[in-house]
């Protein structure tokens, strides 16, 4: 089996972090995705959601408009809600590459993943 995801967008919010009962940062944000050209062009919005150390930096350098490279798995999340049963999907992030440059100087020295000069997507 392979369940990987790999998307290219910007944030549409700034993440939002919070702590698990254990102290695991969780941070939850959402990107804008476009694909296709003049009047088939649209825009598709994926959930991410990143833990630990790489949540804290997510939550630390990067806001809404930020430019990102997104790479983890898809998973379908079940819940209810107001008695409904509701289906989420969501990207959960082993890597989150900044691709704006302010943002990929300032995180140089966070231990983050951050794409370098040679990264850059040609499009």
């Amino acid at each position: 089996m392979f369940n990987q995801a790999i998307l290219v967008g910007r944030l549409g919010r700034d993440p939002d972090t919070k702590a698990t009962t254990k102290g695991t940062s969780v941070s939850n944000f959402s990107i804008a995705v476009d694909s296709g050209f003049g009047d088939k062009r649209r825009t598709e919005w994926f959930n991410i959601v990143a833990f630990g150390k790489l949540a804290e930096i997510v939550q630390k350098f990067l806001k809404k408009g930020s430019l990102v490279l997104v790479e983890g798995r898809i998973q379908i999340r079940e819940y209810e809600y107001k008695g409904e049963k509701k289906k989420s999907t969501e990207i959960i992030a082993n890597t989150v590459q900044f691709l704006d440059k302010v943002v990929k100087s300032a995180a140089e020295g966070e231990g983050s993943q951050v794409a370098d000069e040679s990264d850059d997507i040609p499009f």
